[in-house]
């Protein structure tokens, strides 16, 4: 069964990934990295991306380094979810609007 492309674009493709020992579905950022430099650019995110702990920001999962592409797996966040907390965004902000 060939991973479900989220998204594809230049030299980075999104997959859908899942842990085979938790079953945890993840978006899965693969890079094809051509130079050090941007390599080194790239770990800037990471390293931000890691220090991050907060509800809205989805968490970086694992990052590693393999056949000259950059792996960079973030939680995977479900249309439904996105959806939802939009809509309770917009529900919280006319609430506000109205009193």
């Amino acid at each position: 069964m060939s991973p479900l492309v989220i998204q594809h674009c230049n030299c980075t493709v999104i997959l859908q990934a899942q842990n085979k020992q938790t079953g945890i579905l993840a978006a899965a950022k693969v890079i094809d990295t051509k130079t050090e430099e941007e390599l080194e650019d790239y770990m800037v995110e990471i390293d931000i991306l890691a220090s991050c702990d907060h509800e809205n920001i989805v968490k970086l999962l694992d990052a590693f380094y393999y056949e000259s592409k950059l792996w960079v797996s973030r939680g995977r966040v479900l249309w439904s979810d996105y959806v939802s907390s939009v809509s309770s965004i917009i529900r919280s902000i006319q609430g506000k609007l109205l009193n």
